[in-house]
């Protein structure tokens, strides 16, 4: 989660790179699979959102829509 921002409501994101101007993508997930990823912050140390955002370009260069190099999340 990120940190309040005073004299604003909700939280600024603390997203790897991310600009403010960069639009949310939720997905929901069953019932397992929603618990798994809520406890990857206790099991590998990392947030449920980097663990998604990294899965997520990893799959995309997978499928071969995405080059190899790090994207440009500005």
């Amino acid at each position: 989660m990120g940190k309040p921002v005073k004299g604003k409501r909700g939280f600024e994101s603390e997203g790897k790179g991310i600009g403010g101007k960069v639009g949310t993508i939720g997905a929901k997930f069953p019932p397992q699979i929603d618990a798994l990823l809520r406890s990857l912050p206790q099991l590998l140390g990392i947030t449920t959102a980097e663990y998604v955002r990294n899965a997520v370009i990893a799959q995309l260069r997978n499928d071969g829509l995405l080059e190899l190099e790090t994207p440009t999340l500005e």
